[in-house]
C-alpha cells in the first residue's frame, strides 16, 4: 500500500510542478524535475504487483486520472518547445539573409548566355 501512496504523491508532484508557471528562463528546471519524476515513478511501477486492495484501485484510479492531465499538460509543453524553435529556425533565417541578402541569388558566373545565335 505504501508504495501505491508514494505512487500518487510524485504523480501529484508532476502535476503540482506542470501547474505552475513554465516561463522560457525556468523551462530547464522544470522538466529537469519532471525528468527526475519520471525515473523515480517508473522504478516504482516495476516494485508494484497485484492482488491490490480496494483502497490501492482507489488511488491507482486517481493515479491513472492525474496521469491523464500529466500527459496532457507535457504534451502542451512540447508543442510550445516546438513552435519556440520554428521561431528561432526562422529567426537565424532573417538573420543570415539580413547579413547577406544575395546568398540565395544563383548566378552563372557573371556572364549573360544569350539562347539565340
Amino acid at each position: 500500500m505504501e508504495k501505491v501512496q508514494e505512487l500518487l504523491a510524485l504523480t501529484q508532484q508532476m502535476e503540482k510542478l506542470l501547474d505552475g508557471d513554465i516561463y522560457a528562463e525556468n523551462r530547464d528546471d522544470v522538466m529537469a524535475n519532471v525528468q527526475d519524476l519520471l525515473e523515480k515513478r517508473d522504478k516504482l511501477l516495476h516494485q508494484i504487483e497485484p492482488p491490490f486492495a480496494d483502497d490501492e484501485s482507489d488511488m491507482g484510479q486517481q493515479v491513472i486520472e492525474i496521469n491523464h492531465r500529466v500527459e496532457r499538460k507535457m504534451n502542451e509543453q512540447f508543442a510550445e518547445l516546438k513552435q519556440v524553435m520554428k521561431q528561432v529556425k526562422q529567426q537565424k533565417k532573417s538573420n543570415r539573409s539580413y547579413i547577406n541578402p544575395y546568398a540565395q541569388v544563383k548566378t552563372a558566373d557573371g556572364m549573360y548566355m544569350d539562347s539565340r545565335n
